[in-house]
C-alpha cells in the first residue's frame, strides 16, 4: 500500500511567496507562543463528551437572536 498520498513540487519562487506569507501571518499575530511538549501535554483534550458540552453551548444561544450574530462566528470556526 502506498502511503505517500499527496505529491507536489514547489519553485524557489513559491517557496519564498509562502514563507512571505508565513511571515505576515507570524507578524499580525504576535500574541502566539510556542509551547514544548509538556505544555502540549498538560492542555485539556476535547473528547465525545466535552465536544457534545460545546456543540450545545453553539447551538442554544441562537435559539435566542440576540446571542445569534457572535455565536455564528465561533460556529464558522469550529465547523473548520
Amino acid at each position: 500500500m502506498n502511503n505517500d498520498l499527496v505529491k507536489g513540487e514547489l519553485s524557489a519562487d513559491q517557496q519564498n511567496a509562502v514563507m512571505g506569507l508565513i511571515n505576515q501571518i507570524q507578524n499580525l499575530l504576535p500574541f502566539l507562543i510556542d509551547l514544548n511538549a509538556d505544555e502540549r501535554r498538560a492542555l485539556p483534550k476535547l473528547g465525545d463528551k466535552s465536544r457534545a458540552f460545546v456543540d450545545q453551548g453553539l447551538y442554544w444561544p441562537c435559539k435566542i437572536p440576540a446571542f445569534c450574530r457572535a455565536v455564528s462566528i465561533w460556529t464558522n470556526i469550529s465547523a473548520t
